[in-house]
Formats: structure tokens, C-alpha cells, sequence
């Protein structure tokens, strides 16, 4: 069972307590990756193609397991999934063992275990960071003040023009740390199997990761938001655009400019794969 980390106060000027030990880190972009022959490449060296201009684009992440063409590198991840059933099934299950984990400190102090909630069909997947106080009370994900705001973002007809349950929400974390504060890298490696299992069955076709802490606790990656945000990354197959928290957004509504340039990326894409594009 991990330790429960030391708390401090965010190097981001928002003033929320944040665990001192940084999510671990993916490898820098430009180092080589092994493609499917198994000769090395560099992306640095081999820049993909353009895309067209009306579309965003899309650059590829590498990451350690790269090499594997499935998702899972570790069996603790795999034996998550049961081998048949629905996807409605199948993520009941993986919930079921959710509710039911004790493996960190954080379970000592939740109400409950806060799983995914929308479509197990869902084009578009939105991961967090942890449940807060309400989500934690209700059980259900994105259900404050920042989901209020999420909600908007999915449903308002000149934003994505969606409703909630036509997406998936998600958390890198299924249970609330004290005072909100940050997940340490230990709680996020625990929680992780959980993630990459929910994102196996749903198969999404974009992932929009809200945040430093759902993009590190997703990809591993350690570049700041502000350079990767709006910007696709190909990530084991899966189109993932990092953005701002709602909760950020709640605190510097200056910046929701930002955050609608970036759901306009999403709406386009969406739009381009449904119709057969890339």
C-alpha cells in the first residue's frame, strides 16, 4: 500500500496542493523508437507530412513500449478485461474491481471509488485528473463546478453540439487525494491498469486529456501544457489533444479563448474521422 505523499503548494501560481514527487516521465520526443520491422527511427529525423491546412496537426509520441502493437504491456492491465461480454459488460466488471481496490493509501479516505461514466461506444473520451469533493459524495465523475463547465463545452450547439452521454468521462484517478491535492506518481501508477483497460474496451477515436496531471498520468509525458496543448499526439494508436481543466478555466476565464480553439480542433477532427478521413 503506498505511502500517502507530502503536500505542498503548486509551482502554477494556482495555489492547489500538489504531492512533491513529479508523475514520472515519458521519453524526450526526439529519441528513436522501434517500428514494426524493428529497425530504429527518428522522428526528429523523419518528419511525417504536412496535413491539409484545415486540420491539426498530428504529431507521434513515442513512448517505451512503442515496439507492441497491443496497448497492454503489463498483465496486470489485460487481466482487467474479461475475455467476453458486451462493452457495457465489460466496463461494469472493471468498475466492479474499481470499487472494490485498496492497493493505496487514498482508499483509507473516500466515500467511494469514482469510475467512467457515458457511451462504452464513445468517439470521444475526456480523462481528468481526480475525483473532487462531489464526485467523490455522488460516485460519478465531472459533477462540480468544473463538470458544470465540462457540460457546456459537450453540449453547447456551438461548441461540440454533443450531450454527455454521447462521450466518455473519465479520471486518471478513481479516488479523491486530501484537499485535492495533486496525485502523487505512486497513486497514478496504481490507478493506471484501471485507465488503460477503460480505454481498451471503449476504443474512442480521440482522447482529450484535461490538464498536466491527466496528460503525464496518461502518456508520461513531462512537456509543459502550454507548448502541447491543442496539439494531436498519436499515443499507442489513439489521437489524444491535451487541454485546459475546466477547474483552471474556473480560475482564469482568460483563458477559455484558448480552450474554444481547442475544441473547435476537436469538433473538426471528429467530423473528418467519422466521414471515412483521417
Amino acid at each position: 500500500m503506498a505511502t500517502a505523499p507530502r503536500s505542498g503548494t503548486s509551482a502554477d501560481g494556482t495555489g492547489r496542493p500538489v504531492a512533491h514527487n513529479a508523475v514520472s516521465a515519458a521519453p524526450p520526443a526526439h529519441v528513436p523508437v522501434q517500428s514494426d520491422n524493428g529497425s530504429a527511427r527518428c522522428l526528429a529525423e523523419k518528419p511525417t507530412a504536412p496535413p491539409p491546412r484545415e486540420e491539426a496537426a498530428v504529431v507521434v509520441v513515442p513512448v517505451a513500449t512503442r515496439q507492441e502493437s497491443d496497448l497492454f504491456a503489463t498483465p496486470a492491465s489485460e487481466s482487467l478485461i474479461p475475455k467476453t461480454g458486451s462493452k457495457a459488460e465489460k466496463l461494469k466488471h472493471i468498475e466492479l474491481l474499481v470499487k472494490k481496490c485498496e492497493q493505496c493509501s487514498l482508499c483509507r479516505g473516500r466515500t467511494q471509488a469514482v469510475f467512467g461514466v457515458g457511451n462504452p461506444d464513445a468517439d470521444l473520451m475526456f480523462v481528468g485528473e481526480a475525483p473532487g469533493r462531489e464526485e467523490d459524495l455522488q460516485g460519478e465523475p465531472f459533477v462540480g463546478r468544473a463538470g458544470q463547465l465540462l457540460n457546456k463545452i459537450i453540449e453547447e450547439e456551438r461548441s461540440l453540439g454533443m450531450k454527455r452521454a454521447d462521450v466518455r468521462i473519465t479520471n486518471v484517478v478513481r479516488c479523491r487525494p486530501p484537499e485535492n491535492r495533486q496525485p502523487s506518481p505512486e497513486e497514478v501508477t496504481v490507478c493506471r491498469p484501471y485507465l488503460l483497460a477503460e480505454i481498451e474496451v471503449v476504443k474512442p477515436k480521440i482522447i482529450c486529456a484535461l490538464g498536466t496531471t491527466a496528460v503525464r498520468g496518461l502518456t508520461g509525458s513531462t512537456d509543459p501544457l502550454s507548448r502541447i496543448r491543442g496539439t494531436f499526439f498519436l499515443w499507442k494508436g489513439f489521437l489524444v489533444i491535451p487541454t485546459f481543466h475546466p477547474a483552471y478555466l474556473l480560475r482564469n476565464p482568460e483563458e477559455k479563448r484558448k480552450a474554444w480553439e481547442d475544441v473547435k480542433k476537436i469538433r473538426e477532427k471528429l467530423a473528418s474521422l467519422r466521414s471515412g478521413g483521417g
